[in-house]
């Protein structure tokens, strides 16, 4: 898949240091976060559920892209159009 990127996007993720009993499995089951509208929404309602912070209340847009269908990578539209 190809998309637009942010030039403020980071070039890499740091490696992760091993936790013992710790087992981060997304990245080797090819499980991507980023580019997910639906993840994004879901992460800003608990944010905004949990911390009772305005500044984490999820925008309406993010909202109505999400309920259209609309999630990102997951479905190749989001705020950006995915090529397959």
């Amino acid at each position: 898949m190809s998309s637009v990127v942010s030039p403020l996007a980071p070039t890499g993720v740091p490696d992760m240091p091993e936790i013992s009993g710790v087992k981060l499995a997304t990245a080797a089951a090819g499980i991507r976060y980023e580019g997910r509208t639906d993840v994004m929404l879901a992460v800003m309602e608990v944010f905004y559920r949990d911390f009772n912070d305005p500044k984490y209340r999820p925008a309406l847009l993010l909202k109505e892209m999400v309920a259209a269908g609309r999630l990102g990578r997951k479905s190749g539209r989001g705020f950006y159009t995915y090529a397959s």
